[in-house]
């Protein structure tokens, strides 16, 4: 018996016995043959000479009995041999001829027997004869060539299930047989195939990570299978769609079973077989949160973990059964967005500016810049983003704030300043000849707080110290107006005003000029309507200005 090198052998008889007694025999009868051919050849050419005489007596005597010399050489070829041996049995009815004929028909005879046994010992040989459950299936020159065709078939099957499920014993026995039975190296391989693997057929298969999933007769229905699962990644974008595995296309031989059509192929790679896979444990996860989030049963769960609990401890790992596509495929896309860059603050001290006021000098401008991100797909789930270019198409402009540190000097006296200081807050405008109050607080139409008369551009000072607020435009009945926060829920309202020379946030003292007197808004006149609210409400300015009306 035999088998492939490498597996194990059954013997039958002794096979080496078998082998030497091939080698040894088959070399001395081919020493044999050719040493008689040798001395046998100087033998024949004599033995031709000689019957070349009685033969070309015996033709003469052939075309002289019957006459027909001048047809005979009037024949060519074919033909002519034929006529010669029609002639031949109508002489041998001549007694004479008959009795000359045995002169050289004897040699003749002798001659053809000799050949004739040089042929047949020419034309056979010793070879192994090759048996495969019961049956003769080849004869070989030698054990090497069954090993190295045996060897060349196994290489060809690419399925591993296959070539190691193949039985190649038999059995062998040094016979005689005719040369033209004996296998050579071209043919061998050919009779093995059927003999030994009767169910293959050459074909390509498809192996993804090293794992058969199927073979087709032709290469180019596998590839359509692959590029229709590509194209289902596709959105039409700037992207690269590639598998996220080793896949081949390997030509060779396969299980007749394993060769399926394109739409077969296709149904394969688009159904989940269950694989294994690591679950790392995050704090709080239990077995039955972790069969949930990977659609596997928590039993099965338990017996790929045997003892392990209910709650493992974070960072654990769990054996779990996932159902899984036999590929991956990694999408790579290239995304651009608009980006805004923040301007800068730049902060100057100004000496002219009263100090705790802040004057925004520039207005600051955002910048714009287009970011580029390569973005990574595995499966339709983003695992990872990185950035590949920042263009700026516009630059940021910085804000210029001027922040005053000048010390500003209270007005004194009336005198000087030409403003009272009359109660805890100082009067709001200033006072020429005499104070002219056009409206008080409460009067017929409930007024709110009190109206200065005074011309346009007469200065407006602040009653008392703290934050300008509420700076408003002309769209309201007010005007131009703002609010200055004492704290502890006062504030004061300037009205009407046709200039406005504080900003908001603006820290002011009292008696500073923060505007002027106008006639913007709901206004029957120049004047300052002046009001002092507390927690939002309007209250009478009297007690604070310690007027007597």
């Amino acid at each position: 018996m035999y088998r492939l090198p490498g597996k194990d052998r059954i013997a039958a008889g002794s096979e080496s016995q078998h082998s030497s007694a091939f080698k040894r025999t088959n070399k001395s009868f081919l020493k044999c043959i050719l040493a008689g051919g040798r001395k046998a050849a100087p033998l024949i050419a004599q033995a031709a000479k000689i019957i070349k005489k009685p033969f070309a007596s015996f033709k003469s005597q052939v075309l002289d009995v019957t006459d027909k010399k001048d047809e005979y050489n009037s024949k060519k070829g074919f033909k002519k041999a034929i006529y010669f041996i029609k002639l031949a049995g109508y002489s041998l009815k001549s007694r004479d001829v008959r009795r000359k004929s045995v002169a050289y028909i004897a040699p003749v005879l002798a001659i053809a027997v000799l050949a004739g046994s040089l042929y047949a010992y020419s034309s056979s040989s010793y070879a192994l004869e090759v048996t495969y459950n019961g049956s003769v299936v080849a004869y070989v020159e030698d054990e090497a060539v069954f090993n190295n065709a045996l060897i060349q078939i196994e290489t060809k099957i690419a399925d591993e299930e296959v070539r190691s499920s193949m039985d190649t014993s038999a059995s062998f026995r040094l016979v005689k047989v005719p040369s033209e039975k004996v296998a050579n190296k071209d043919n061998i391989n050919g009779i093995i195939l059927n003999t030994f693997t009767p169910a293959l057929t050459q074909a390509n298969g498809l192996f993804i990570d090293d794992t058969f999933i199927a073979a087709s007769a032709n290469a180019d229905d596998i590839n359509m299978v692959l590029n229709s699962v590509l194209d289902s990644y596709r959105t039409g974008g700037a992207e690269n769609v590639a598998f996220n595995n080793n896949v081949s296309i390997v030509s060779g031989y396969y299980s007749c079973d394993d060769v399926k059509s394109a739409d077969e192929i296709k149904t394969i790679l688009n159904t989940p077989v269950t694989r294994q896979e690591i679950y790392i444990t995050t704090a709080g996860e239990t077995l039955s949160s972790i069969a949930q989030a990977v659609s596997c049963d928590v039993g099965r769960i338990s017996e790929l973990n045997a003892g392990m609990g209910e709650a493992p401890s974070e960072g654990s790992s769990v054996i779990v059964e996932v159902p899984r596509l036999p590929y991956s495929v990694k999408v790579i896309k290239s995304e651009s967005y608009e980006q805004t860059i923040a301007y800068d603050t730049v902060e100057t001290e100004d000496d002219s500016l009263a100090a705790g006021t802040r004057k925004v000098t520039v207005d600051g401008a955002d910048g714009k810049s287009i970011i580029t991100e390569e973005i990574i797909f595995v499966d339709g789930v983003e695992v990872s983003r990185s950035q590949v270019s920042a263009q700026v198409i516009a630059q940021p402009v910085a804000e210029q704030i001027s922040v005053g540190t000048k010390e500003v000097v209270k007005e004194q006296s009336r005198s000087l300043a030409g403003m009272s200081v009359l109660g805890d807050m100082a009067y709001p405008v200033e006072i020429v000849d005499r104070l002219y109050i056009s409206s008080y607080y409460g009067d017929d139409r409930g007024h709110k707080g009190w109206d200065f008369a005074a011309p346009e551009g007469t200065k407006i000072f602040a009653a008392a110290d703290g934050v300008v607020k509420n700076v408003n435009g002309v769209g309201s009945d007010y005007g131009l107006h703002f609010m200055i926060d004492h704290g502890n829920g006062i504030c004061t309202l300037y009205a009407h005003c046709s200039s406005i020379n504080v900003t908001e946030g603006q820290a002011v003292s009292c008696g500073e000029i923060i505007a002027e007197v106008g006639n913007t808004g709901r206004s029957t006149g120049n004047h300052l309507h002046f009001e002092i609210r507390e927690n939002g409400t309007a209250i009478d300015p009297a007690p604070y200005l310690n007027a007597i009306r």
